[in-house]
């Protein structure tokens, strides 16, 4: 079981141990990861390809970016997560891991093929993870037969240690199964989060509209003489960094969750509420067990805290700190809900916004974005999270999001 799903002291003992996995200097040491599947490396990755692509359309091109989006992020998870190369830039997204925990999130086909399908794809992702783990393993003995990593799973090799020592407390310690749910946890929440967060970015900078923001954004990128900045300078580039948290805000793609209360308590509410009732309140009782949902795309979009502006891309309201109410709001990053908030925030949000930071910086440097048919309608296909599809003629929907691409360097 990952942090994800877990529960209660199990969750809360996992969390002390993973977090140091998750801080600035772990986070800084994954930089050269992020760029190497976006840049150019010794194979092709992201860039490269997609100048490939473009080679000789001086129009551009019409790409399906969530596509390539999505292989990088996979590309970036498997090897800053847990030292896998799935190599889907490069070779498709055939690979087997890959395969199985996609079939684990899928709806069955038909009936008797659940348990028969999740049994295979729960067998081939235990084998891998087993095997993973025991890479790490050697790592923590120091065989020289095996090299040391930094992805998140090495700096949790010294856990793997731990479980040997006799003098450590159980609570200081992961089990192979608690590490198998971590390498879960990471696929799950790290992987097409970051992908459809980047999409729905470009699709609007793609906007005439906002056309400006890729601009403005594109002079100041360009203005860096690295093309591999520290994770210091990038975090020094002002309209990046609104535009990143402009475009968290915005289309959070995990739009709402739910919890579950522990015991009888009671909410208060910023303003007096009327109940159907007529008497107006200042709090709210909650019985135990009682569901509660957080709708987090919501409460991004509440003008009375971001303003009438609240549906629009403006990264200068993080320039201009024009939303004075949200720094009220007890959330993990920039007052918005989108990694939510106490011991059940995001773990990973530093990485996320890191790993978005290094593709907008190396797409905005060489590429262009436009729309490829002003008149195409991108729906929501609404699952675990928001993704972007186009909406057919027939009303049926396709899991993609197509853009002329041009190519404004080749250097």
């Amino acid at each position: 079981m990952g942090i994800l799903s877990s529960e209660g002291e199990v969750h809360k003992r996992q969390r002390k141990i993973m977090n140091p996995c998750f801080g600035p200097a772990q986070i800084r040491d994954l930089m050269p990861t992020f760029y190497e599947k976006a840049l150019k490396t010794w194979d092709k990755q992201l860039r490269d390809i997609w100048r490939a692509k473009l080679e000789g359309e001086t129009d551009g091109k019409v790409v399906d970016i969530l596509q390539w989006l999505t292989r990088t992020t996979l590309d970036v998870i498997g090897s800053a997560g847990f030292g896998y190369e799935f190599n889907s830039l490069t070779e498709g997204e055939g690979d087997e891991l890959a395969q199985a925990y996609k079939a684990l999130l899928e709806p069955p086909k038909g009936p008797g093929q659940l348990t028969q399908d999740k049994r295979h794809s729960k067998a081939t992702t235990d084998r891998i993870g087993r095997n993973l783990i025991e890479d790490k393993r050697r790592i923590a003995l120091n065989d020289k037969g095996a090299a040391a990593g930094r992805d998140i799973l090495s700096l949790r090799s010294t856990a793997v240690r731990a479980n040997m020592q006799e003098d450590l407390k159980e609570s200081e310690k992961l089990s192979d199964d608690e590490v198998l749910g971590q390498i879960a946890t990471m696929l799950l929440a790290g992987h097409e989060t970051t992908s459809s967060t980047v999409t729905w970015l470009l699709y609007d900078m793609a906007k005439p509209e906002y056309v400006s923001v890729q601009e403005k954004l594109r002079a100041e990128v360009n203005a860096v003489s690295s093309d591999q900045p520290s994770m210091e300078e990038l975090n020094s580039l002002p309209y990046l960094d609104a535009v990143t948290r402009e475009a968290l805000r915005k289309n959070p793609v995990v739009t709402g969750t739910l919890r579950s209360a522990a015991h009888d308590t009671v909410l208060p509410v910023s303003k007096p509420i009327v109940g159907r009732d007529g008497i107006e309140r200042s709090e709210i009782r909650v019985e135990k067990d009682t569901v509660i949902i957080i709708p987090i795309v919501s409460i991004n979009h509440d003008k009375a805290i971001w303003g009438e502006d609240a549906d629009k891309l403006k990264p200068e309201r993080w320039l201009e700190k024009s939303h004075p109410y949200a720094a009220e709001y007890p959330t993990v990053f920039s007052g918005m809900m989108t990694f939510l908030g106490g011991p059940r925030a995001c773990i990973g949000y530093r990485l996320a916004v890191m790993e978005i930071k290094v593709i907008l910086f190396t797409l905005m440097r060489t590429f262009a974005f436009e729309l490829s048919d002003p008149n195409l309608i991108i729906d929501t296909i609404q699952g675990m999270i928001a993704r972007p599809a186009v909406k057919r003629e027939n009303d049926s929907t396709e899991s993609m999001l197509p853009l002329i691409i041009k190519c404004l360097r080749s250097d």
